[in-house]
């Protein structure tokens, strides 16, 4: 696994050893960064579930601002961290503990916080995108412009909790990944 463009283009990513954290494919990513090109510049990126750290790391390569990654499993952790490293990327926040409680946190030590690109990538039979996503927008940190990436499995049905609205679905192999943004959005140009 490797960063694929920007500013750490080529860049190898440690991994967790056997499936614990199921990093997404380059080719997958690949896809996904041709997809979401447009909401990447400047963006405030969260990586839920960051595992590798791999999406966010993509994202800051590409110009974002700022990502926040949040990990629960300590061995994934480390795994985070030594990427962010070897990346060397600005703007990087590693945070662990429990996604929900965490947004929480963040919610109150920075008010003014918005994610303008989600990444959420949980183990699949967890069930816990549409928990991150409703908790986003209870605690505002997310508006009309907010771009969500979720990925399952290929055979699980997601339909994202109101507000959010589904745009597009690809498949690839055993992935899904699910494209979202805020009912009433308004369009550029």
């Amino acid at each position: 696994m490797r960063i694929i463009s920007g500013a750490a283009r080529g860049r190898r990513l440690a991994t967790l050893a056997g499936q614990h954290t199921r990093p997404t494919a380059d080719r997958v990513k690949e896809a996904i960064f041709s997809t979401i090109s447009a909401y990447v510049p400047g963006a405030v990126v969260l990586d839920a579930f960051a595992g590798s750290a791999a999406l966010g790391l993509e994202a800051l390569s590409r110009g974002a601002e700022q990502a926040f990654f949040i990990e629960k499993n300590r061995a994934a952790l480390q795994i985070c961290e030594k990427n962010i490293q070897l990346c060397g990327l600005p703007g990087a926040k590693l945070l662990q503990g429990d996604v929900l409680r965490i947004l929480s946190q963040l919610k109150e030590k920075q008010p003014g916080l918005c994610f303008d690109l989600i990444f959420s990538d949980p183990p699949y039979a967890a069930g816990l995108s549409l928990p991150l996503l409703e908790r986003l927008v209870s605690l505002e940190l997310v508006n009309e412009d907010s771009l969500a990436v979720v990925e399952t499995a290929a055979e699980d049905p997601f339909q994202p909790p109101a507000p959010w609205e589904s745009l597009k679905k690809s498949i690839y192999g055993s992935t899904a990944v699910h494209y979202c943004r805020i009912i009433g959005r308004k369009e550029n140009g």
